[in-house]
């Protein structure tokens, strides 16, 4: 029997113990390094999740979500953002948000809130942008901090589109208007009516008993006025209580010349000259012939108002390919400023001390009920050219080959002046 040395034993336990030592250090290494995978891919997993999340907000999102830089850049953004905007995102990257704000104080105001935002702050404003095809929207916008690992690095904005909600509240605002407009136009006619009535009766007692046929022309003339003024009374009623009208197929011409021969006398008082051209032919639409008169008294004599120093209001009617008939009322006024042009037609909104604002809404009420349109362009201190389109009753050709070139003189002429008052 062989006797082991001790120092041999003892060496040989030891490395049993430094073997044993390193495999519990390696297979206690082995497992922490699976548990830190394990965490690791878990983080992964919530983090993946979490990016998830935050690209379906934005991307899903039904209002624009966009985010900016600390310079204001906008750097992401999502589909609705885009068809907000009119165009792809990568065509206004990097693009500065306040750009889209053309009013000075809003845009100021809107540089402040991104400020405030970028030290901690919420902020929710209504604001009026123009996206690149020229469109206005009005949004109701969000924005928050964009914060990462702590630090803020920009903002996230979410715009919501209120366009139809505010011309919602404007209508209502307008009809609130209208019911008041009504109120006063009720008691307005009454008391206008009863002496009209007075008035009436002793000018049929007079034409009756007329036997000179020069008063009698004058007496006709003051009758038809009478009933025309109780007319229009009786128009400014519709403001409360609409009623029923009757269309005819009446001409367009016929009926211009007509509130021309009212008008020429006020207008010769005032140094000022009505220039009528229009074709050689009847022009029939179908209306009601003392409303379109009262819509034509209205505009040319505001016209007349509009011309302190006198000059021309050039009336010319134009047809358009049998369909519409057109009719051109420029005068050489004062203008309107560009900012009261989409307010005209506004009940109680006017550009005359004395005015009320009502003549041109009941004007633009009778040509939408005749299917027509009315369009106002004006420059300050050039004067005012009011277009009215009224379809025509049937199609008339024109054959005469001198009506044809007399339309396109009349074109040039309208186009020369025109381009002269930079309308």
């Amino acid at each position: 029997m062989t006797v082991l040395d001790p120092a041999v034993e003892n060496i040989s336990l030891l490395l049993t113990l430094v073997v044993t030592i390193a495999s519990l250090f390696v297979v206690l290494l082995f497992t922490l390094g699976y548990i830190s995978d394990k965490q690791l891919r878990m983080k992964s997993l919530n983090l993946q999740e979490s990016e998830n999340r935050y690209q379906s907000f934005i991307d899903l999102n039904p209002d624009g979500v966009f985010i900016l830089d600390r310079k204001r850049r906008i750097v992401k953004c999502n589909r609705a953002f885009e068809q907000l905007c009119s165009r792809p995102f990568e065509q206004f990257k990097n693009t500065d948000y306040t750009l889209f704000i053309k009013d000075p104080e809003n845009r100021s105001k809107t540089k402040e809130a991104f400020k405030k935002v970028l030290n901690g702050e919420t902020s929710k404003q209504t604001v009026t942008v123009t996206n690149f095809a020229g469109e206005l929207i009005d949004l109701e916008a969000t924005s928050v901090p964009h914060v990462v690992n702590g630090e803020t690095i920009g903002v996230i904005g979410i715009v919501k589109d209120i366009t139809d909600i505010k011309k919602a509240e404007e209508l209502v605002r307008q009809s609130e208007k209208l019911a008041v407009v009504g109120e006063l136009a009720a008691g307005v006619a009454h008391e206008i009516r009863n002496p009209l009535t007075t008035l009436k009766g002793f000018t049929q007692m007079f034409f009756a008993r007329s036997s000179e046929p020069e008063n009698e022309k004058f007496l006709k003339i003051m009758l038809d006025e009478i009933e025309r003024i109780n007319f229009i009374v009786s128009e400014f009623m519709v403001l409360a209580k609409p009623h029923m009208t009757i269309m005819q197929p009446k001409d367009i011409i016929s009926i211009l010349k007509s509130v021309k021969a009212i008008l020429d006398t006020q207008a010769v008082l005032k140094n000022i000259e009505i220039d009528f051209r229009c074709p050689n032919e009847t022009i029939s639409v179908v209306c009601e012939e003392n409303q379109v008169k009262q819509v034509f008294m209205n505009v040319i004599k505001n016209a007349i108002e509009a011309m302190k120093d006198g000059g021309t209001i050039q009336l010319i009617v134009d047809q358009e390919k049998d369909r519409n008939v057109t009719i051109h009322v420029i005068d050489e006024g004062v203008g309107i400023p560009k900012e009261n042009i989409s307010q005209l037609g506004q009940p109680f909104f006017t550009t005359k001390p004395e005015g009320t604002g009502l003549g041109l809404m009941v004007s633009y009420k009778i040509i939408e009920n005749h299917n027509g349109k009315i369009k106002i362009a004006s420059e300050e201190n050039k004067g005012t050219a009011v277009t009215i389109t009224l379809p025509v009753a049937m199609s008339t050709r024109q054959e005469n080959h001198g009506i044809v070139r007399d339309a396109k003189r009349r074109n040039a002429t309208i186009i020369q002046y025109k381009k002269r008052s930079s309308f």
